[in-house]
């Protein structure tokens, strides 16, 4: 079979795309309605494949010319981009045809849209408060209210279509749904992402609107019905969860970047409370997932207090009736406080979940450490010999460092586990206790995302050292660390990390050895390098912390520092505009230097971070001292002038 490598793949023509101000750039493929947002390094990415090179000749000229994409990201979106049928290839087939399109009717510009929803909005406002709420008490009023529930949503899913038709989008699969236990009218709105910010926002807020002209209908004919089916058609739009009318326009007006999925109910499940305790801890998509969670909790105490206040007032009335009389059309009112009961039970229960998952995190960190566990469950690997341990230490950057007296004595103290793959060695923001070297095997390094899901960063292998910022720092564990495959770890308790280690080298030399020695083993920069002359080049490198906003470079002023990125994500910006997003291993600063003038762009943390420092002295040695790096470095310099892409 073919691999992936070995196909040549080329963008299709059936692909509608719009540039936005800030340079991202939004792709649909119109014959399957499948939509990607892209970054400028993405865009340059897919503009290579036209059919005439292969996946792997593609990324080696990227490689030569400079570009330096991350190898995991590349593959990330050729998979994507193929799976959504915006590449293809001979060999592969075609890409399977989606749903088709269609023009609506009806249509409304942005103005009257919003003239509409506000009008809307106001007027079920007033019509509300000025009718005193009563529940239907006949079986035909529920069925007025079920099929005014059905109407709300019909209209409100129409009124959406609407809005886009007026920004010329497609509608996709209209149909009649019954997800609510009643049918009413759906479509797919996704389209409106194509037109950009403020056709989401329209769309949702129509939407959310819509129901609540059901309500002035309702007061208008005093129908308690009507008016309870439109209510409930406002709670179905309002709804925080899932993709409701209420989440889309939260996720439209304050979300900052195209790219960031609606992930924001993820945030409320996993981090919301962590977060709260953790508030000096800034998120790139902080507004957003903050009120998306401030909104989510108003909304469930508004459902919570109107239930309260119905089952108040109904419930005795109903009970007194049903036992008066007992018959099966009495029994409908006790069908109805059994569904207030439900109501009120859900919310409660759901924030009492909420808040003992997220105390428990915070209890877990100290007093349920994943690392406790591991030494705790798994047992002792095989003891290694104390001559062969010594030698092995004697191979790694940082025991390397030791006199062999030191080396042994640290051998003596470590204690050797074997795990399975799949377990959690530590856990971020756990409490650490151990330093630890992979004997043999692989683990993978994880950092939580805003949202709260994982990502891999980085990848460790024997020889690997991980575990000791927490030790240094008397700090949380920075990352959560797993085993890949069965590992043989070797482990050194803290006060032993005191005892042998720290008092002999210093926190210095095991930060700068572990952290950035290590860091530049993994960079490709320095693949070619040795052990001793990575080692005295990690020395020089200083590890600088990073705020969010925080500006490193200045555009047209001088630079004295070559940056490399350790962690999180800097904006390359020229004219105020975004050039490109620099992440882990990427660096920057190289064309001020090497042409000796100002920086040619702006360079501005997007969340915080940390980067290795090098002056301009240290960089032109470094550049001279190898020369893969050094033409390495010098490559992504002529492709940033030549690509207009500064850095």
């Amino acid at each position: 079979m073919q691999s992936l490598n070995d196909f040549k793949l080329r963008l299709l023509d059936s692909v509608e795309s719009r540039v936005l101000a800030d340079g991202t750039r939004l792709i649909k493929q119109t014959q399957r309605a499948e939509y990607l947002a892209l970054n400028p390094d993405e865009q340059r990415i897919l503009d290579c494949f036209t059919g005439r090179l292969t996946v792997q000749e593609v990324l080696h000229s990227l490689l030569v010319a400079g570009g330096r994409p991350k190898i995991r990201a590349f593959y990330d979106l050729i998979l994507t981009a193929l799976d959504k049928g915006f590449l293809v290839a001979e060999g592969m087939g075609a890409p399977t045809a989606g749903p088709r399109g269609h023009a609506w009717r009806f249509s409304l510009n942005a103005t009257f849209a919003v003239g509409l929803s506000v009008l809307f909005i106001t007027a079920g406002i007033v019509a509300f408060a000025a009718t005193p709420f009563a529940l239907p008490q006949a079986g035909s009023a529920w069925l007025v209210a079920l099929v005014a529930f059905s109407i709300a949503l019909s209209l409100a899913n129409a009124g959406g279509g609407a809005v886009l038709a007026g920004f010329g989008r497609q509608i996709y699969l209209p149909q009649i749904r019954w997800n609510f236990g009643m049918p009413y009218f759906s479509l797919d709105a996704r389209d409106a992402f194509m037109g950009g910010r403020r056709c989401e926002t329209l769309v949702a807020l129509q939407r959310l609107a819509i129901p609540f002209l059901g309500i002035v209908v309702g007061w208008s004919v005093e129908s308690a019905g009507v008016i309870l089916g439109s209510c409930a058609g406002i709670l179905a739009q309002s709804c925080p969860f899932g993709r409701s009318a209420a989440h889309d326009l939260i996720y439209a007006l304050f979300r900052k970047q195209h790219q960031v999925p609606p992930a924001a109910a993820k945030f409320l499940n996993t981090k919301v409370i962590t977060q709260i305790f953790d508030w000096k801890e800034q998120l790139q998509e902080e507004k957003y997932f903050l009120l998306y969670c401030a909104y989510a909790v108003g909304w469930l105490g508004v459902v919570l207090h109107c239930a309260t206040r119905l089952l108040q007032a109904y419930s005795r009335d109903w009970i007194t009736t049903v036992m008066a009389a007992p018959n099966l059309a009495n029994w409908l009112p006790m069908l109805v406080v059994g569904l207030f009961l439900v109501i009120l039970a859900t919310p409660l229960a759901y924030l009492t979940w909420l808040v003992s998952r997220g105390l428990g995190r915070l209890a877990a960190r100290r007093f349920c450490k994943a690392e406790s566990a591991v030494t705790r469950t798994t047992g002792e690997g095989a003891r290694l010999d104390g001559e062969t341990l010594a030698s092995f230490l004697g191979q790694t950057l940082l025991f390397g460092q030791l006199a062999p007296p030191e080396r042994r004595a640290v051998a003596t103290a470590m204690k050797s586990i074997t795990v399975k793959p799949g377990t959690v060695i530590i856990r971020e923001r756990d409490y650490g206790d151990a330093l630890f070297l992979l004997y043999d095997g692989a683990v993978e390094v994880l950092k939580e995302t805003e949202a709260g899901d994982s990502e891999v960063v980085a990848q460790l292998g024997p020889g690997d050292v991980f575990g000791e910022i927490a030790l240094l720092e008397r700090g949380p564990r920075s990352s959560t660390v797993r085993c890949r495959t069965a590992c043989h770890l070797l482990a050194l308790e803290k006060h032993d990390f005191d005892r042998l280690l720290l008092s002999t080298l210093g926190a210095e030399t095991i930060k700068s050895t572990v952290q950035i020695g290590n860091f530049l083993k993994r960079n490709a920069l320095f693949a070619d390098w040795h052990p001793q002359a990575l080692l005295k080049l990690s020395r020089e490198f200083k590890l600088q912390s990073v705020e969010k906003d925080e500006q490193i470079i200045h555009e047209k002023q001088p630079n004295d520092s070559f940056f490399l990125v350790y962690e999180g994500e800097f904006e390359v910006r020229k004219g105020g505009q975004r050039h490109a997003v620099l992440r882990a291993g990427e660096f920057c600063g190289e064309i001020s230097l090497l042409r000796d003038g100002p920086a040619t762009a702006d360079v501005v943390a997007l969340r915080r971070g940390r980067c290795l420092k090098l002056n301009k002295e240290q960089f032109l040695k470094l550049v001279s001292q190898s020369f893969l790096t050094g033409y390495a470095i010098e490559s992504t310099f002529a492709a940033r002038l030549g690509n207009a892409r500064p850095a």
